[in-house]
């Protein structure tokens, strides 16, 4: 089996993703962003589909609840 970015994102224990330069979500790990996710949902987002794919290309800053850790990275 070959070793892929996904494979090694999938297999990291909590939360794993992988950002451009510009803060968007490329990829991320499986197992644990789902549970994460729901446990975690911000109040503001009304998409009804939390997926992986749902999240793709979207910033990740978007996710953060509150300024200060959004004013750290932007």
């Amino acid at each position: 089996m070959a070793i892929t970015f996904q494979n090694l994102l999938d297999a990291i224990e909590g939360i794993a993703m992988i950002l451009d330069r510009d803060l968007n979500i490329s990829r991320v790990g499986g197992p644990n962003w789902e549970r994460f996710f729901e446990a975690n949902r911000p109040s503001d987002l009304t998409d009804s589909d939390f997926s992986k794919a749902s999240v793709l290309d979207r910033p990740v800053l978007q996710f953060f609840a509150g300024t200060s850790v959004r004013s750290t990275y932007a």
